[in-house]
């Protein structure tokens, strides 16, 4: 009979030698948190953002390392396509969902919705009612509106909110003298 090789508590590694010997397994756990990791990086997630992404696609858990490799995969494959859909500069505007062909998701905002608040709030900083006038200001905007803490995440209806909040915002605004 083979003796058993000790087992490490923490992660279920073998230990040989005194030494530790990381499972496959928990090699690909800890790439796929680190991957978590720099795509939140990437996308400029606070950590509330990150969690609350991580909770609304696992639907109870709010941290990398408390999720199964499915959770993980799923969340590595939400943030992928963020990443592919996320326009940093005034972008050539995606919505949620976008496929390969270029029809956006049901329930997602149109291209023309997210343009109009682009445009609405480019008006409202000509207009001088802006004290901030960054693409960070605008989300923060939207996120007092729908609750939603990113432009690519609103629905039609919350982009519409958004949109009636901007026009809202731009017809109190005193004109400026020319």
């Amino acid at each position: 009979m083979k003796p058993k090789r000790p087992i490490c508590p923490r992660d279920g590694s073998e230990m040989i030698d005194g030494n530790q010997m990381e499972s496959e397994a928990a090699q690909m756990r800890r790439a796929q948190i680190a991957a978590i990791h720099v795509r939140a990086k990437q996308l400029g997630l606070q950590e509330d953002v990150y969690r609350a992404l991580i909770l609304k696609i696992t639907g109870g858990k709010n941290c990398a390392g408390a999720l199964n490799s499915g959770e993980r995969i799923a969340v590595l494959d939400e943030m992928r396509r963020l990443i592919e859909g996320h326009a940093w500069a005034p972008p050539r505007l995606r919505t949620v969902g976008d496929a390969p062909g270029g029809a956006p998701a049901p329930g997602a905002p149109g291209a023309a919705q997210l343009a109009k608040i682009h445009a609405l709030w480019n008006e409202l900083r000509k207009a001088g009612a802006l004290k901030d006038p960054s693409e960070r200001a605008l989300r923060l905007f939207a996120r007092r509106i729908t609750g939603r803490d990113a432009l690519a995440w609103l629905s039609a209806d919350d982009a519409n909110k958004t949109i009636e909040g901007l026009k809202s915002w731009l017809a109190r605004t005193p004109a400026r003298p020319q």
